[in-house]
């Protein structure tokens, strides 16, 4: 039977449990069990030989133990003449006879049974009066080497515990990683090394120090000894899960390992393999876990040893200790000039970009880019692990990359590689095939860059292409008449005073020269703007969703109308209101240096969003707002951005503030017309684009945009924000999300002042058309008409958004289809 099967019929002995036994409480009993049968079955060939080899050597008053090893052909064995079966014999002593069969083992075996906690539960059992029953069922599982190999009965485990978990309402994805998650990580592992392992008699180590129940190890072990069965992989680790270290140990145990070298522990504050080196490392730590419980031994690390100890560069954030293992496996590198390491770890998204210039986690991301230890970085398809659906990325680091990859770095989005699995297991719904587990292993090996049609799947980029300076720029502070007040001692004396209401930051790449990047990008917004140069600081971040980001477009205006004019007759009439401009375009254009722009017309500028405008973020809703009395205003949530009027204006909020209290509170109050939309929330939330229809404060999820007016039109800009894909963009997590340097810097393309009105006045009169016609259709026609109907509007709608798109991009030229005779206000 495979392993799912052979698992059920294992997990069926809860049958007996239920009753005498919380749900919550049977893999305390399954799990143990399950091991002691495992060993019993491997040790019962040489049973007979080993209890004659013991006798022999007691006779002769020597230590027996390296003469049992030999015999047993393990690297275990058990002196007892008692087995499992022979258990079956003496109903009436079967608690004392297991106790007495347990003591037989050797010493690393009964460690096992003593980090299960396995004596209190045969009391348990014994007094429940299940204890034979449970032994008796357990001794007709075949669970021999010749039956279940070594590599199907670690699937047995990890599906028990998967189950256990799932009762105890624990994660399973604490205790182990899916096998062909480590299958993939195990092949990026070796391949540069395919040469080197495949030598007679190479001996290598691999470590793990989240080792749960050795799955990482294991598959490592099965790899190596698949292509060269002559080759020896020493496999270390520490595991801080009593249940999942007494497995761990086990499987080693049985693979031949010596199981001292795994470690039970906590692998910050009490390393079991201090000063040692490794050529190989693999890790899937817990995702997103605090390290409150250790940071006493942690800051004294970092604090006292620098870089003479593992923590030198820097400290994460104490909600969030990820990137402290990945600086404990840079610890154990071995020397570049001894040969090197290379490891693998499964982090989340958080990694990749939280944190500031500065940060701890920026900092950290600094020393692994500048330090040129970072080979590639994967992002896996969600929901493949069992207790999280969010976004995963396997990092590749290395002390000894070959010589066509040092100074860069190789990003591959593996998010589309997947198939769905058969039946969800937990929060695990997708799976990889060995196929695309190939296909990622060939782009790493070969360190190319690849595509899917238009979707980029692999890019190169180098290591300082990650990293950037953050400027602080002031503006002078003047008095009410404008004038601007100079310092009157210090080092601002005679000079202008910074006005910290107006005071920003600008992330500049380490590739640009920040003079040149001011010049350009700032003073043409803000003349009297200047740096200080004293606050600047280096930082890194790895934006990876926006390296891979496509603009999708949909189908072209032109073909979308040979769909619509090929109806039923009924609605043919009411389709040509809006079907039949035939566009013309721009007469010259240029390319827009952005990839998925393409070209724009050649009077068109390039502007960031933070340009547009004052870029501002809301605040958190005071819940007492300690009787302040005054004018009300609306505060919106981010939810709010699902509702909004026929224009697109944010409904007065339920939720209210009082002028004084935001005051107090440093609340921006966002005046009528403001733009704003979230910077997080779930992937729908992110593509709302609202507008206020009256002064209002908005909460910490979300931004606001204040347009400058006259250089820039509202109506327009809402349009061309309204196309951005911010989900597409946005940093991975349970909950996806944006900061403000990556909406500020989000490029649009930009007409004159006077023909963004014009854009916006044509795409305001054809999409009330169309938004007429969807209406008229969704509820005046009958039921026959339905289908035709559903088809219809789903037509309408792409042509709405490639209509927006087309003239927002410059794809088409409006300006011959619209008034050039302004309203009055407009012109104002």
């Amino acid at each position: 039977m495979n392993h799912q099967s052979l698992s059920a019929f294992i997990w069926s002995v809860a049958d007996l449990l239920r009753g005498d036994y919380k749900q919550s409480d049977y893999g305390k009993v399954i799990l143990p069990f399950t091991v002691l049968r495992r060993l019993d079955c491997v040790l019962e060939a040489t049973k007979e030989a080993v209890l004659a080899e013991y006798a022999d050597k007691q006779k002769l008053g020597i230590n027996p133990q390296p003469f049992l090893l030999r015999k047993a052909g393990q690297s275990f064995y058990n002196t007892s003449p008692l087995d499992m079966k022979k258990l079956m014999g003496d109903q009436d002593h079967i608690k004392e006879n297991l106790f007495s069969y347990i003591q037989g083992f050797s010493l690393e075996v009964r460690d096992i049974f003593e980090r299960f906690d396995f004596y209190t539960q045969v009391d348990r059992l014994a007094k429940s009066g299940l204890l034979y029953q449970v032994t008796e069922r357990f001794a007709h599982v075949d669970l021999h080497p010749e039956t279940v190999s070594n590599s199907q009965m670690g699937l047995v485990f990890e599906e028990l515990i998967r189950k256990f978990a799932e009762i105890s309402n624990e994660t399973a994805g604490e205790h182990f990683t899916p096998r062909e998650v480590i299958k993939l990580m195990v092949n990026l592992l070796f391949i540069e090394d395919d040469d080197v392992l495949a030598k007679p008699g190479v001996v290598r180590t691999i470590y793990d120090p989240t080792a749960g129940t050795g799955g990482m190890l294991s598959v490592a072990g099965e790899y190596l000894e698949e292509h060269n069965p002559e080759a020896r992989l020493t496999m270390f680790g520490q595991e801080l899960n009593p249940e999942s270290y007494a497995i761990c140990k086990a499987d080693m145990l049985i693979k031949g390992q010596d199981v001292a070298n795994i470690v039970f522990g906590n692998t910050f504050s009490d390393d079991g393999h201090i000063l040692k080196k490794f050529d190989y490392m693999l890790s899937n730590p817990p995702f997103g876990v605090e390290w409150k419980k250790v940071e006493k031994e942690i800051r004294n690390e970092h604090e006292k040893q620098g870089y003479n100890g593992r923590f030198g560069p820097g400290l994460p954030r104490v909600s969030d200790g990820s990137l402290l293992f990945l600086l404990h496996l840079i610890s154990k590198m071995r020397p570049a000039k001894d040969g090197g390491s290379r490891f693998g770890i499964v982090l989340n998204g958080s990694p990749l970009f939280t944190g500031g210039a500065g940060s701890g986690e920026s900092e950290i991301r600094r020393y692994v880019l500048e330090n040129d230890l970072v080979e590639a970085i994967i992002g896996l398809p969600t929901d493949m692990f069992y207790n999280t659906g969010i976004s995963t990325y396997v990092w590749i680091l290395s002390n000894r990359k070959p010589e066509h990859r040092k100074g860069k770095l190789q990003l591959i989005d593996a998010s589309g590689f997947w198939q769905k699995m058969r039946k969800s297991l937990g929060s695990k719904r997708k799976e990889l095939s060995d196929q695309h587990i190939a296909e990622i292993t060939r782009l790493f090996g070969q360190f190319i860059e690849a595509s899917d049609g238009k979707k980029p799947i692999s890019k190169i980029f180098k290591n300082s292409d990650f990293g950037y300076r953050t400027i602080t720029v002031e503006r002078p502070l003047k008095d009410e008449n404008g004038k601007i007040l100079l310092g009157e001692k210090g080092k601002l004396k005679g000079k202008p005073q910074p006005d910290s209401s107006l005071r920003d930051t600008e992330n500049v790449p380490l590739s640009d020269d920040v003079e040149a990047y001011f010049k350009r990008e700032v003073l043409p917004h803000a003349p009297d703007a200047w740096i200080d140069h004293d606050k600047t600081k280096v930082g890194y971040e790895i934006p990876f969703n926006r390296h891979f980001y496509i603009f999708e477009t949909t189908r072209q205006l032109a073909e979308l109308d040979v769909y619509l004019k090929g109806v039923t007759e009924h609605i043919l009439t009411m389709l040509e209101q809006v079907s039949a401009i035939n566009f013309p375009h721009y007469e010259k254009y240029k390319d827009s240096g952005i990839e998925w722009l393409g070209k724009i017309p050649d009077h068109w500028a390039i502007v960031p969003i933070k340009h547009l405008g004052r870029l501002k973020g809301g605040a958190g809703f005071p819940h007492n707002e300690q009787g302040i009395e005054g004018e009300e205003l609306s505060f919106h949530k981010v939810n709010a951005l699902a509702q909004a009027g026929s224009d697109g204006i944010l409904l007065p909020s339920e939720n209210t503030i009082t002028r004084n209290t935001a005051a107090q509170l440093g609340a921006f109050i966002f005046p009528p017309k403001s733009i704003v939309f979230a910077k997080v929330g779930a992937a729908l939330l992110l593509g709302r684009i609202r507008l206020l229809g009256e002064d209002a404060c908005i909460d910490n999820n979300m931004m606001g945009l204040v347009v400058r007016q006259p250089e820039y039109d509202v109506d327009f800009i809402k349009y061309a924000m309204s196309l951005v894909r911010f989900d597409l963009i946005a940093n991975p997590g349970a909950v996806p999300s944006l900061n403000e340097a990556q909406i500020g810097n989000f490029l649009l393309a930009i007409p004159k002042y006077e023909e963004q009105q014009i854009i916006a006045t044509f795409l305001d009169r054809e999409t009330t058309k169309i938004d007429a016609l969807i209406q008229s259709m969704a509820g005046n026609l009958s039921i026959g008409q339905t289908k035709d109907a559903n088809s219809m509007i789903a037509l309408l709608q792409e042509r709405r958004i490639a209509l927006i798109s087309a003239a927002v991009t410059g794809k088409i030229d409006v300006r011959g289809l619209v008034s050039t005779t302004l309203p009055e206000e407009a012109a104002a």
